[in-house]
């Protein structure tokens, strides 16, 4: 099975391939541990295509996941939705990553996403968002980031032609 584009890892992390798509990409991901990395990577450098606008908070403002403050829903990824968080015991922001509707009952989809939170918990690079937590509330997997702020991948993709060479350069680099 062939690895799939960058623009399609892109369009998978901003909600923009179809359920067929999904299935495919998701799929492969389950299968290549080298692409599912890369992803991983790619997320947790707050790279992801996230959507600023069009999210509708399925949390309310003063929902708590663990001892962590829900304050705003900041965008959606392919299989999640990242809200800002707060952790009043080292009074600090954080991102939140919980998985979105569609995947709260894929055992696959809490398992990648576990799996991010390993990878990410073995990481120390400058380029990489740190993975500070991960817990459970009910049946749902949260993962607690450090929270980046900046461009997000679609942008930098959108923002000027690239070869794939640099797409590749920027995955390399973060691991």
């Amino acid at each position: 099975m062939d690895c799939p584009e960058p623009t399609e890892i892109a369009d998978l992390l901003d909600g923009r391939l179809s359920a067929v798509d999904i299935q495919h990409v998701e799929e492969h991901l389950d299968a290549c541990s080298r692409c599912a990395e890369l992803v991983a990577v790619a997320v947790s450098r707050g790279t992801t295509p996230m959507r600023t606008t069009g999210g509708v908070n399925v949390f309310p403002s003063d929902t708590k996941l663990g001892r962590y403050e829900v304050r705003r829903w900041i965008g959606r990824g392919g299989m999640g939705d990242v809200y800002e968080g707060f952790d009043p015991n080292l009074e600090r922001r954080v991102a939140i990553k919980v998985l979105r509707e569609w995947a709260i009952d894929s055992q696959s989809a809490k398992r990648r996403l576990v799996q991010e939170a390993k990878t990410l918990a073995r990481l120390s690079n400058e380029n990489v968002v740190a993975a500070l937590d991960m817990g459970f509330f009910g049946e749902q997997v949260f993962l607690v980031m450090e929270l980046v702020e900046g461009p997000t991948l679609a942008a930098w993709l959108k923002s000027t032609p690239r070869t794939w060479r640099e797409i590749l350069n920027v995955f390399l680099q973060a691991g």
